[in-house]
């Protein structure tokens, strides 16, 4: 029987599966990945900043989400910040 794998390497494993064609597959990476919470979020964070499929990306959003800290953007990764204006008075607005 061979070793367990160990958490970073199945931890790599399950993120590129987030993306797999099979259903099972992507929830059984999403399952392991809940599991793992913040040892996981180094190698979600860098997935997010790669080009991903929306599947994968609503995926990684919402993993992220589930352990929430402050380098996550509160709109996620694909929403654009919204723009602080600034009226004629000088005062913020938005």
């Amino acid at each position: 029987m061979p070793p367990p794998a160990e958490p970073g390497d199945r931890i790599q494993r399950s993120v590129a599966q987030l993306d797999a064609a099979r259903y099972q597959v992507r929830e059984t990476a999403q399952g392991e990945l809940t599991r793992l919470a913040h040892l996981s979020r180094p190698a979600l964070l860098a997935a997010g900043r790669t080009d991903l499929s929306p599947e994968m990306r609503r995926r990684v959003e919402m993993l992220l989400q589930a352990t929430r800290g402050p380098d996550l953007p509160r709109r996620g990764f694909g929403a654009p910040a919204r723009p602080k204006c600034w009226s004629g008075s000088g005062r913020q607005t938005r």
